[in-house]
């Protein structure tokens, strides 16, 4: 067997050796968890990024869980695959690998239930920066957990078969043997796909849903009733290009346009572009 350089190492009392060059702990409460069907916590799913960076060192993504809600991933130019939480104790996997174009993203969920939430949405964005005017997810049909627990166990399985050049929708993994070659995999520091059960899972081919996202501002993200209440994620219309920009991102927009008044108001690469065209 090939060995990788891993930054995962096991502490405590551990069957075989553990990586060296490490960076990531596992002590034995994060074994407990693994072993005993409890939710996967962010520091287990980081552990796995890990060593699936090692292993695969020209995938993009896999970056910290704990990124997500601030917004702070980075911008993805290329194919790459990433692990979100989804903010209601569930682990998801989106990735555009096989994706027609740079502009659409999948999203493969153990437990979808037909609706994307926004928080999911603005972590998408982040990490696409669509300079376009919106982009599309994709949810395609996968295997559904049979519990409240495994998701991040079904995200990790989902997330090393694509770096294999494997479909998820095409598997249907061995529930009761996973979360033990998870801890294999994650003690050898080295992932092979997950074992598969003698009887395939039939589902439809067709996507379960298909959503167009539209982004705003410089910042690229999308917009939702819910931000009328933080006074930094109002917006503006420019009154030229007709894009929207948050009072946060453009400080320069009158506050006056926030107060219901009659006031235009152009964004800044419009102004620019006026100005140039007097000059010359």
């Amino acid at each position: 067997m090939t060995e990788f350089d891993c930054e995962v190492t096991f502490v405590g009392s551990r069957n075989g050796g553990a990586p060296k060059n490490s960076r990531f702990l596992l002590g034995e409460q994060d074994i407990k968890i693994i072993t005993s069907g409890e939710w996967l916590t962010d520091h287990i799913i980081g552990a796995a990024h890990s060593v699936l960076r090692s292993q695969f060192p020209y995938a993009n993504g896999l970056e910290n869980t704990t990124l997500g809600p601030i917004y702070n991933f980075s911008v993805q130019k290329g194919e790459f695959a990433q692990i979100l939480h989804t903010g209601s104790h569930h682990w998801i996997l989106v990735s555009n690998i096989g994706c027609s174009n740079q502009s659409e993203v999948k999203l493969y969920d153990s437990l979808f239930r037909g609706r994307i939430p926004i928080f999911v949405k603005k972590q998408i964005a982040s990490l696409l920066h669509e300079e376009s005017r919106s982009f599309k997810i994709i949810v395609p049909g996968v295997q559904r957990q049979n519990n409240y627990d495994d998701c991040g166990v079904f995200a990790i399985a989902f997330l090393v078969s694509l770096l294999h050049g494997l479909n998820p929708s095409d598997l249907t993994f061995d529930s009761a043997a996973m979360r033990r070659h998870l801890l294999n995999s994650l003690n050898m520091g080295f992932f092979y796909p997950f074992p598969l059960s003698k009887v395939q899972e039939k589902r439809y081919r067709e996507p379960k849903l298909v959503q167009e996202v539209h982004v705003i501002c410089e910042c690229r993200m999308p917009w939702d009733n819910s931000d009328k209440k933080f006074p930094s994620l109002w917006c503006a219309e420019c009154d030229s290009c007709k894009e929207w920009y948050h009072r946060k991102c453009v400080p320069a927009i009158p506050h006056a346009i926030f107060k219901g008044s009659n006031a235009t108001w152009r964004c800044p690469k419009c102004e620019q572009a006026l100005k140039q065209g007097e000059v010359i």
